[in-house]
């Protein structure tokens, strides 16, 4: 936000408000341009988690997604507050239509892969981890 604020030389309060807009923003085109694969591209993923060509070490059956950390680095507004990636999951639309609808994004049999932040659900498996 400094960086920012001395770049663009504005108050910290036009950083956050126009971060805020630029955010909503991206929200308001989610459902546009964030989708969910569904058939034979649903296939086609599956198919490259089984058979490797997702660039896993080992080859996973019945996957049709994977969730983990995020591609673009979004830095809290505090220094020491976070968002934690299961709590985002959580938040998101994506969350709410497999509660509301689960055969539709995750069909019986398949799962989605996260990493061991998130808790195991019926469609989301995860590593062991140490204690377990």
């Amino acid at each position: 936000m400094w960086v920012l604020e001395q770049a663009l030389g504005i108050s910290k309060g036009s950083v956050c408000y126009f971060t805020d807009q630029f955010l909503e923003a991206l929200l308001d085109l989610e459902w546009k341009r964030i989708m969910w694969s569904q058939g034979e591209k649903l296939a086609t993923i599956t198919q490259g988690f089984e058979y490797g060509i997702s660039g896993l070490e080992h080859n996973l059956p019945n996957v049709v997604g994977a969730m983990d950390g995020s591609h673009i680095p979004i830095y809290p507004l505090y220094k020491n507050g976070s968002v934690h990636d299961a709590r985002v999951f959580y938040r998101s639309s994506l969350y709410y239509e497999i509660l509301q609808n689960p055969e539709q994004w995750v069909p019986g049999g398949t799962y989605i892969i996260a990493d061991s932040a998130y808790p195991l659900r019926t469609y989301l498996i995860k590593p062991f981890s140490d204690d377990e």
